[in-house]
């Protein structure tokens, strides 16, 4: 299965995330063994021919995929099926780490095997952590993981099946189908709605923050410098919530910038120990008014 994935990395012709994908990707294996006595196959060679048909839309773009590889062979003997009886096998995969005796049909006349097949859902319960990892690195070559959940994601398998054994050589093959369907569309217009609404929620925080001290300050009376950045720091944060959930390039450069004109107001402030009503207040209707400004642009 490793020679599989290197394959696919090949077939990777859409490596930008894609909207909406409807994907089938076949991979038909064949491995050929040598029967090594009366009851054991050992692998030969094996080969994974892949194929990729479906539609990838990327906003008015729509791509028709129907692409193929090549055969490509693995000639590592790993693989062995040792027969037992007429209704099991046992099967050696060093590659994979599995060495499991399985269910199987199992035909023999003369001494000679005529067929031998391994039901799918017994092969997939076998191969189950190498095909979950397959199927990860097919979709990831399109940019989509698979906990993805705008997507489903699914796997057919026929039986590994094993034709009539010819000059001591058995051919077995087997096709491995994995499907992909969805749209990101409304995962992403479900984020960019949630970013809204915290950007939305974090300036009226900060607007409602500022508004409560304007109008209710003595303009004579000198304040506490540290009650003044306190509150300063609390709206900073709110306006940085705001620009880090900004959908809009041009209204996150401007929250940045108030977020920055905001810090250096709190830097001058430290040299100072007391702030009079009125400046404090000037400065809170200013920023009060820059919000304002931004917030309509929501």
């Amino acid at each position: 299965m490793k020679k599989t994935i290197t394959a696919l990395a090949v077939l990777a012709c859409a490596n930008t995330f894609a909207l909406t994908v409807d994907l089938e990707v076949s991979v038909f294996q064949k491995i050929l063994f040598e029967k090594t006595n009366s009851t054991t196959l050992s692998k030969i060679h094996s080969s994974a021919e892949t194929k990729v048909k479906g539609v990838v839309k990327e906003g008015d773009q729509v791509a028709n995929i129907s692409e193929s590889q090549p055969a490509e062979y693995n000639r590592d003997k790993n693989m062995l099926l040792i027969i037992k009886d007429k209704h099991s096998l046992q099967l050696i995969d060093t590659e994979d780490g599995i060495n499991e005796v399985v269910t199987a049909k199992i035909d023999k006349s003369w001494g000679k095997i005529k067929k031998i097949e391994i039901e799918s859902d017994i092969y997939k319960a076998l191969y189950n952590k190498q095909l979950e990892a397959l199927g990860g690195a097919i979709f990831g070559n399109f940019g989509i993981a698979q906990d993805n959940v705008a997507f489903s994601f699914g796997l057919d398998l026929s039986n590994f099946e094993c034709a009539k054994e010819y000059d001591g050589l058995v051919e077995c093959y087997q096709t491995l189908t994995f499907k992909m369907t969805g749209s990101d569309e409304v995962e992403n217009e479900r984020s960019t709605q949630l970013k809204k609404q915290k950007q939305t929620e974090a300036l009226d925080e900060a607007s409602k923050e500022l508004n409560s001290y304007i109008g209710n300050l003595e303009y004579r009376t000198s304040y506490d410098i540290q009650s003044y950045i306190s509150i300063l720091k609390e709206v900073k944060v709110k306006i940085d919530i705001a620009a880090d959930n900004s959908t809009n390039s041009s209204i996150e450069s401007e929250l940045r910038n108030l977020s920055r004109n905001i810090y250096s107001e709190i830097l001058d402030s430290l040299t100072y120990s007391t702030a009079k009503g009125q400046y404090i207040e000037q400065m809170f209707e200013d920023y009060s008014a820059k919000l304002k400004k931004i917030r309509v642009k929501l």
